[in-house]
């Protein structure tokens, strides 16, 4: 079923107009995501190139051609973020560095300390983050924490 046989094609272009606003100004705000609650602005980038481009197909069937590319250049500015992450692979000939990451939440109210230390130990990891540890969770077992460097005094 076609969204123009449930709707008329004057609701959907006024529904297609309300969504590029809506992009509009969340990218805009996404531009100020150093402030606290508008960082989670940032998040959404990929989606908003997605939309935006619907929103430009939409247009240009409606011959709307002084909003299309309004959501070109908002698809084109929230794509620039996306570009970084979008390269080519690395050659199968490159040497890369690798790196062995743990990461954890150990839930600020566990007290099961030498089963994470033991994780800790086996997984040989060079790195670990460890999340939720508190004072009290160092403070009780420092000696086990010690032998395997997760504090240092």
């Amino acid at each position: 079923m076609l969204l123009l046989e449930v709707f008329s094609s004057q609701v959907v272009y006024r529904l297609t107009l309300g969504v590029l606003v809506a992009l509009v100004l969340l990218t805009l705000t996404s531009q100020f995501g150093q402030f606290l609650y508008l960082e989670l602005t940032t998040h959404f980038r990929l989606q908003y190139v997605l939309a935006s481009l619907v929103c430009a197909v939409a247009l240009t069937a409606f011959q709307s051609w002084k909003f299309v590319p309004i959501a070109l250049l908002c698809a084109a500015l929230n794509a620039a973020y996306l570009l970084p992450y979008i390269s080519a692979a690395p050659s199968s000939g490159s040497a890369g560095l690798h790196v062995r990451v743990l990461h954890a939440n150990v839930f600020k109210d566990n007290s099961n300390y030498q089963t994470v230390l033991d994780l800790v130990d086996e997984s040989n990891a060079d790195v670990v983050v460890l999340q939720e540890v508190t004072d009290t969770w160092g403070e009780t077992d420092k000696k086990s924490c010690r032998e395997v460097s997760l504090f240092r005094d």
